[in-house]
């Protein structure tokens, strides 16, 4: 959809299970998305889908682990992603690298990876807590935390050259009310 709403394209005409969690390569000309549980596809975004084939990326199919890409390197190379699992677990930050069509496991927890402007870095949601991972020396390390509340699950982003971070908080409360008539 453009900016103003005006012009709409519907990218995908599939049937049966939901194409989801959209992801813009950073130049525009790919799409990456989910078969929730199936797999993930590559598609031309200047191509209309009777001319498509989308490109499944290989399965990653670990002990019941799927991976979910969400967010593309802004060199383009790397697609990063999170693995889960059937109970809702998030067992690693992984990359998947587009030319080797390769996967690389960064950590062992985590979740919704987002790539800093230099493509080496990322951010990640951790247990309500923001890390940051550096891909190359797969070192991490906490960025913020807002204990005892937490970030939401698909609740930051990184705004214009990595000077800020925008997230929403996950706030659980019960409380017991009276009312006295």
């Amino acid at each position: 959809m453009s900016v103003d709403g005006r012009t709409q394209k519907q990218m995908t005409f599939l049937t049966g299970p939901n194409a989801n969690w959209p992801v813009w390569s950073s130049d525009g000309k790919d799409l990456g998305y989910s078969i929730l549980h199936l797999g993930w596809y590559l598609i031309k975004t200047g191509q209309p889908w009777s001319k498509q084939t989308p490109a499944a990326l290989p399965s990653w199919n670990v002990d019941g682990e799927f991976f979910g890409g969400w967010s593309w390197s802004p060199d383009g190379r790397k697609l990063a992603g999170f693995l889960e699992r059937a109970d809702a677990t998030y067992p690693g930050i992984v990359l998947y690298d587009l030319a080797s069509r390769t996967f690389e496991k960064l950590t062992d927890s985590g979740m919704e990876p987002v790539w800093l402007s230099d493509s080496r870095r990322l951010l990640f949601n951790h247990d309500g807590k923001i890390r940051l991972v550096d891909s190359v020396t797969k070192r991490t390390r906490e960025i913020l935390s807002i204990a005892p509340a937490a970030v939401a699950k698909r609740g930051f982003a990184v705004g214009s050259q990595d000077r800020a971070i925008y997230f929403s908080v996950a706030n659980i409360e019960a409380d017991l009310w009276l009312m006295m008539y």
